[in-house]
């Protein structure tokens, strides 16, 4: 074989420039994906710390407010209670609506001695005695006129409540006893322990005492702890208010601490919120820039693999083309050498019958000579001519139809489920009509057919559009005994159905059924389009 020709040889090299394209592209869009997640986790880390911080705000003005309402209703039962005397009624004071209970899981009045007097629940016939409880003990010990005490379980109540005390003073300025108001832990405070757009984040109020008086969504259990232990207590008593990040919270993992001091009741209103929490949306949406980022790599190789196929299928194409070119030219060669011998010998012999010899037998041997050179030429032409056009025969052939004995009914099941995968993927329902004899096998190009019908069903599928209906039915009918009429027709029906085909998947359909002798027709159906291609083919034996 010769050897190709020097651009042939450069077009078998390796294709580097795609699959490095393909690398870098790559490399970029996760380099991207990675920029795009820090920057993201950063504003949205600082995003969440502003609201961290103004949720903290927002829960200490209105556990102000509430334990401000609180005091003040205390404050009118302690000044009832020290003018009535012997004669004050809690009940008459709420029956004259002069006080409201509310939430309010009890109202009570005890003694100097801690013996509750009155309440607004039932306290049976034992006394009740709060004398040793700590919010009556700083009371009666003159530490302070108003306190608010860690969670207990109440006696009179038999709930877990956060009970709020005031002092109440005997006519001679000593200690008269104590109007406590027990609040359900879970009401205590009014705390939400979560914003709409802030979730994880949980409210917890705890005394300067260390002791935590309620927690938004705690059990009563975990509510009466002792926070001086934790990391974070003595962090919210360097100052009045402020923000921690990353230290130990209360549920034992890694938070953001916001929190503000309630100075005249030495409470701390503390939010925290886990420090996962603080870039979950963006670790979410992190792992979708990297699933993207993943894609259009896997997009990318993709490419570059159909790209690389294509030109190394162009390169054999090129490749076959220049060794035809150079077989085309050895056999033109050869060719023209098989028809200069025989024309040689033509031209001897007609020259040696128009000059006959000079004696008689000379000149018959020199005729018989002629004529036998004629003969051998005329052989050795015929010859060269029939190559010729073998060649001629073996050159169009190369052109034409890959043509072979299709099965109708088969062929057409198989393309049907073909596309009704891509239908189902697109909410497309996709009905399948037959009108073929079994048996029956025709001479046609299978590739060319299948490339028309599956332009026809992509456009009716995009024509046809989500939870439109694409009909597909293959029928034939005897035209002779040598020949049957195929016809396919294509139908959508759909939101979208009137969307006219481009010209360019139009040329194309045509195109395939031209070349295989047939033609497609448009028409407009009730609802929708139809497609309908026919065309003759031969039966097969």
């Amino acid at each position: 074989m010769s050897p190709l020709p020097p651009t042939a040889a450069l077009r078998r090299l390796p294709l580097p420039g795609v699959w490095g394209m393909a690398i870098a592209v790559t490399l970029l869009v996760f380099g991207l994906a990675l920029t795009g997640a820090w920057l993201d986790r950063h504003a949205t880390r600082t995003h969440e710390i502003e609201e961290l911080t103004q949720f903290a705000r927002i829960e200490a003005a209105q556990t102000q407010a509430y334990v401000t309402s609180t005091a003040r209703l205390l404050d009118l039962v302690k000044y009832a209670a020290e003018r009535g005397g012997n004669a004050f009624s809690l009940q008459r004071l709420i029956d004259e609506k002069r006080i409201a209970v509310g939430e309010l899981a009890q109202l009570s009045v005890a003694d100097a001695q801690g013996i509750v007097l009155q309440s607004t629940l039932p306290m049976g016939s034992a006394p009740v005695s709060v004398a040793d409880r700590r919010h009556f003990k700083v009371l009666a010990d003159g530490e302070t006129d108003f306190f608010i005490g860690p969670p207990v379980l109440g006696r009179v109540s038999g709930r877990w409540t956060v009970q709020v005390t005031r002092r109440i003073d005997a006519p001679d300025g000593g200690f008269g006893g104590a109007i406590v108001a027990s609040i359900d832990v879970a009401h205590f405070g009014d705390i939400d322990g979560r914003l709409a757009n802030l979730p994880g984040a949980i409210t917890t109020i705890v005394g300067g005492d260390g002791l935590i008086r309620a927690r938004a969504g705690a059990s009563p259990t975990d509510i009466a702890l002792d926070a001086n232990f934790d990391a974070w207590m003595p962090i919210l008593r360097t100052a009045d208010s402020g923000l921690s990040l990353g230290d130990r919270a209360v549920a034992g993992d890694r938070h953001a601490i916001a929190w503000q001091r309630l100075a005249p009741y030495d409470l701390y209103v503390a939010v925290t919120l886990p420090d996962s929490d603080l870039r979950a949306d963006s670790d979410d949406r992190a792992r979708l820039y990297f699933a993207t980022a993943g894609f259009v790599a896997l997009l990318a190789f993709g490419a570059a693999f159909l790209i690389d196929r294509r030109e190394r299928a162009l390169i054999r194409i090129a490749d076959a083309s220049d060794r035809a070119r150079v077989e085309m030219a050895r056999l033109l060669a050869g060719f023209g050498q098989d028809l200069r011998d025989p024309i040689d010998a033509l031209r001897w012999a007609s020259d040696a019958l128009s000059v006959p010899g000079a004696a008689p037998n000379g000149g018959e041997l020199q005729r018989q000579r002629a004529l036998g050179t004629l003969r051998a030429a005329g052989a050795k032409l015929g010859r060269a001519l029939n190559d010729a056009l073998d060649w001629v025969a073996l050159a169009q052939a190369s052109d034409g139809h890959s043509l072979a004995a299709v099965d109708p009914r088969d062929w057409a099941k198989l393309t049907y489920e073909s596309v009704r995968g891509r239908a189902r993927d697109l909410d497309v329902a996709c009905d399948l009509g037959l009108d073929v004899p079994d048996g029956l096998r025709i001479i046609a190009d299978a590739s060319r057919l299948h490339r028309m019908t599956n332009a026809l069903l992509v456009h009716a599928l995009s024509a046809a559009g989500q939870g439109g209906r694409v009909g597909f039915s293959v029928g034939v009918r005897g035209l002779d005994e040598a020949r049957v009429e195929l016809a396919i027709a294509v139908s959508a029906n759909g939101a979208t159905s009137g969307a006219k085909q481009s010209h360019l998947g139009d040329a194309v359909a045509q195109g395939f059924a031209h070349s295989l002798g047939g033609t497609i027709e448009h028409r407009e159906a009730p609802g929708g389009t139809l497609d309908v291609f026919r065309a003759g083919f031969a039966r097969a034996a």
